[in-house]
């Protein structure tokens, strides 16, 4: 897997990354500040690599969205050009493969939505309780590829 980071990866990502591609689905615990985003950023280059289906990335607040934005832009990614955020006031539609979303602006959008995404992530994956986020991973039929990813969990 090509990534040309800016950087290398700590070796407890890299492992994460792959116990992720080979599990498939999986809850990556990690404390804050360890680098969640960069585990995220290299399973979904892996996978858009492999398949040409999208990848949803579906965080709590407009905050995250865009410093998951951000995180990948400094990793080295054409943001403007690959990246597509969903939340309040931006446009839902898209040809991008990759989104980054707040639950609250998605989860009443049809099943067809959500069949273009062959890889879920949903960060900060302990607040996935609710009706709303269990909806949406629920509509991600297709995802071969699920990750919830946290910091603190129950």
């Amino acid at each position: 897997m090509k990534l040309d980071l800016p950087f290398l990866p700590r070796d407890y990502q890299y492992e994460a990354v792959v116990k992720g591609i080979q599990r498939r689905r999986t809850i990556l615990l990690s404390p804050t500040g360890s680098g969640k985003s960069l585990i995220i950023y290299m399973l979904m280059k892996w996978f858009l690599q492999e398949d040409s289906k999208s990848v949803l990335i579906v965080v709590p607040t407009t905050s995250l969205v865009e410093q998951m934005y951000s995180d990948f832009k400094d990793y080295g990614m054409n943001v403007a050009d690959e990246v597509h955020r969903i939340y309040s006031g931006k446009d839902k539609v898209t040809k991008k493969r990759i989104i980054v979303s707040t639950w609250q602006s998605i989860y009443k959008f049809p099943k067809a939505w959500f069949a273009k995404f062959g890889m879920v992530v949903g960060d900060e994956c302990h607040g996935f309780k609710s009706k709303s986020l269990s909806s949406i991973m629920n509509k991600c039929e297709n995802a071969e590829y699920r990750y919830g990813t946290t910091g603190t969990l129950d």
